[in-house]
């Protein structure tokens, strides 16, 4: 089971293909995929070619990954507050809600 999961993509290309079902037409999704396919071929490459180079790398970043998942936390927990803090806050805006301000 665990070979056959290697074969699953990743969460990014179920994105891209729900993005190409919602185009106009079967051309536009097709054209969608392949430019997102061509758009990952840079990073794929880098990061094969870094891979074998960056153990030094791991283990300084490792070190790195509990403060950046609590800040990811904290910022989660500010988006959900929505504060109305610029750059921070989401935008809701629904159509035709009443604004009790």
């Amino acid at each position: 089971a665990g070979i056959l999961n290697g074969l699953l993509p990743c969460g990014m290309v179920y994105m891209a293909l729900m993005s190409a079902m919602n185009a106009d037409s079967p051309q536009q999704s097709f054209f969608f995929m392949v430019w997102f396919g061509i758009g990952t071929i840079p990073l794929l490459f880098m990061f094969s070619f870094l891979g074998n180079f960056s153990r030094s790398f791991k283990i300084g970043f490792s070190k790195w990954v509990p403060f950046l998942y609590f800040l990811l936390g904290i910022w989660f927990m500010l988006r959900g507050a929505n504060l109305d803090i610029p750059y921070l806050s989401p935008l809701i805006h629904v159509d035709g809600a009443i604004n009790c301000a």
